[in-house]
């Protein structure tokens, strides 16, 4: 991994990327479509910017670079 990289993303990160909602991105994990994990820690939550009642999600840097690879942008999840 190049320097620099980070190994994680938001779902906010994801969204600015690929210009979508965060609902669509956090749709895209509910439905199995991007791979993604809830830290446990209640203090990451709190002071998170993707905080709140859903939770906040975590995409690996290589689950997201294979989705793209992929071109896994599903269309029957619609924008929110």
């Amino acid at each position: 991994m190049p320097e620099g990289k980070k190994i994680y993303m938001s779902t906010r990160e994801v969204a600015k990327v690929l210009e979508v909602s965060t609902a669509t991105v956090r749709d895209w994990i509910r439905h199995g479509f991007l791979p993604a994990f809830q830290p446990p820690s209640p203090l990451a939550r709190a002071n998170s910017p993707d905080r709140g009642a859903r939770g906040m999600y975590r995409i690996r840097r290589e689950d997201f670079d294979e989705f793209v690879k992929k071109g896994q942008r599903p269309s029957e999840i619609s924008e929110v």
